[in-house]
């Protein structure tokens, strides 16, 4: 382990992901911020832009997927 491997962002793996928890978690943050902005767009940067984990482009598209789903039951 180098000297400055602590200041590496932390990768999320699938099953950290997957789980309801981190589902639910990170599913309200990206309502929360929808909410701020109606742009799926917006959301998706913050997403980019959480600095405790570096979630994957392929998990940033399942959380607004989701988001997307449940605005439309919401409406």
């Amino acid at each position: 382990m180098g000297i400055f491997d602590f200041l590496k962002t932390k990768k999320v793996n699938d099953e950290t992901f997957n789980s309801s928890q981190f589902q639910n978690e990170i599913l309200a943050f990206a309502l929360w911020k929808f909410n701020e902005t109606n742009d799926y767009y917006k959301v998706e940067k913050e997403l980019w832009g959480i600095q405790d984990f570096d979630l994957s482009e392929k998990q940033i598209k399942i959380i607004i997927e989701k988001l997307k789903v449940f605005n439309e039951k919401k409406n």
